[in-house]
């Protein structure tokens, strides 16, 4: 008799271990915190890289920038509205680049676009539609691009990218402006033009006069 309620005991303790094993693990994945989400901000995508074909080289007082032979140099201010020296290049009408050195290592990319998104008055539904401002990369180096799409022309595409060359000693910014023609036949280019900036800080001040 003793032998029976022996056997039906480790029975009994055979059965129930299984089934506090299951009612553990539904405990533990009931008590599991759901995973929290962040959003994601896709980076604005850029057409493959090109060299150009014909190029050019302006050097200046420290700086040197290779760029394609269909834009044309502009000017070279020191000082800028917006840097300390400021070097423009002419792509088309509408489109423009420029390289912007500050020795001061104030001026910050984020800083900077929010300058020309308040100065464009992108968020001015009047002025822009289909506004949208996402990170973006032109090989190594990091920018932001402001897009979007001007009613004062007749409902034509824009982009505006400032990228970060340099933070230190010198902080080096190229910005383009760039036209929905230029979008598609330019862009290629900004990659090479981008890497082929470098300054040295002579210590000297850019004669202005042309």
């Amino acid at each position: 008799m003793i032998n029976k309620l022996l056997t039906a005991k480790k029975t009994t303790s055979y059965f129930c271990l299984p089934l506090i094993f299951i009612m553990s693990f539904f405990v533990v994945s009931c008590s599991k915190s759901p995973e929290t989400t962040q959003e994601v901000v896709q980076e604005a995508e850029q057409p493959p890289a090109e060299t150009p074909a014909d190029l050019k080289s302006y050097e200046r007082n420290g700086l040197v920038i290779k760029y394609p032979a269909n834009w044309e140099f502009l000017y070279d201010n020191e000082p800028d509205l917006y840097a300390g020296r400021s070097v423009g290049f002419q792509i088309s009408e509408f489109s423009n680049v420029r390289a912007l050195i500050d020795t001061t290592q104030s001026l910050k990319q984020s800083a900077l676009a929010d300058r020309f998104e308040k100065e464009l008055q992108l968020k001015s539904d009047n002025i822009a539609g289909d506004y949208t401002r996402k990170p973006t990369k032109f090989g190594k180096y990091s920018g932001e691009k402001l897009s979007w799409v001007d009613k004062a022309v007749g409902s034509t595409k824009f982009e505006l990218t400032v990228i970060t060359i340099a933070e230190a000693p010198t902080t080096i910014f190229a910005v383009t402006h760039l036209s929905e023609a230029d979008i598609a036949n330019e862009t290629k280019y900004i990659e090479f033009f981008v890497k082929s900036i470098s300054y040295k800080d002579t210590g000297l001040p850019t004669n202005t006069d042309k």
